[in-house]
């Protein structure tokens, strides 16, 4: 056998170039069950094998063919990344997809509706986690986001009757009710929703950001006034009340922190304190007061309003503790 000196010539020209022997050893390692040059019936050898394999010698950092690991590595890497919703539970996959279809009509609002209760039904974990460690309570704030408040509210309501945690943080260290009140009066029902089932409306996360109510006081300066907020706003000050000295605090101390611009921000401000105010003077109307003590002594769960339902209260005394009144 002839061999030549020249490098990357050897056994008469069979491997021109380097390139070329790349291309060979990898057509010889990938046709384990099939030679180089068998033909396909008609004499001709098959080109399928080098394009693929040419494929996956270009997509590896190394020179030689990929070891059977490495590919094995490489096409998990490629699946895991080709789909992230492959990834996400049957709650999370519903409401992604109601917030992709603005399902806020009722057709498909009744649709999705009976879908999560069914997934429900089925004995999924409520407060599975995406790979974010967000829970389907969380991915609410998606359809808040869309405009669907009226949907929002009755997934919500849903996913709270069958146990999930209400103060759950979403990767922004955020809870819905957040998200809910920076909604304003939009989402409403759904904020008096998360605040008679008893969610955290002091909640103040790890990094110690806003409350729900900076997030409130955020929109606000967004919007530059206090219409369309006014509901929210009286649901705020209804529950903080309760603790008047710490709610006075919280709301001077959040308008000096975001009132940068005070002859815009200032009447905006002075609007808002006229609402506010009442649940902090002192003394406080009976009326309130005596809401405060019965709420404070009752336990915020799904059938509590069903449970004063049952008490026989006058209509009038059962929303004004349900805040609908």
């Amino acid at each position: 056998m002839h061999v030549k000196n020249d490098f990357g010539h050897r056994d008469g020209d069979r491997y021109a170039t380097l390139e070329k022997l790349q291309l060979v050893l990898a057509l010889e390692s990938s046709s384990a069950t099939k030679p180089i040059g068998a033909s396909d019936g008609d004499g001709s050898a098959s080109t399928d094998d080098a394009v693929i394999s040419a494929g996956e010698l270009h997509s590896c950092c190394c020179l030689l063919p990929c070891p059977p690991e490495c590919t094995r590595n490489r096409t998990k890497s490629q699946a895991d990344s080709s789909s992230s919703t492959n990834n996400l539970s049957a709650l999370h996959a519903a409401l992604l997809e109601a917030a992709d279809r603005h399902a806020d009509e009722q057709r498909a609002a009744i649709i999705l509706v009976a879908r999560i209760d069914d997934i429900l039904r089925s004995g999924i974990d409520v407060n599975v986690t995406d790979e974010r460690g967000e829970t389907a309570l969380s991915y609410v704030k998606i359809l808040l986001r869309k405009g669907c408040f009226r949907l929002a509210h009755q997934i919500a309501s849903q996913l709270l009757d069958h146990g999930a945690l209400i103060d759950a943080e979403d990767n922004g260290q955020q809870t819905l009710l957040s998200h809910s009140v920076a909604a304003l009066d939009g989402a409403s029902d759904l904020t008096r929703l998360l605040l008679n089932r008893g969610a955290d409306v002091w909640h103040r996360n790890a990094t110690g950001g806003d409350s729900p109510f900076g997030s409130f006081l955020q929109a606000i300066v967004r919007c530059r006034c206090v219409t369309g907020a006014t509901i929210t706003a009286d649901l705020l000050g209804r529950t903080m009340g309760s603790r008047p000295e710490a709610f006075k605090a919280l709301v001077l101390r959040s308008m000096l922190r975001h009132g940068r611009f005070i002859r815009v921000l200032g009447p905006v401000f002075v609007q808002l304190k006229s609402i506010l105010s009442p649940y902090w003077r002192q003394p406080q109307p009976l009326r309130y007061a005596a809401w405060t003590v019965i709420r404070r002594h009752s336990s915020p769960v799904k059938s509590w309003a069903r449970e004063l339902q049952q008490m026989g209260l006058p209509p009038s005394v059962l929303r004004y503790l349900t805040m609908e009144d």
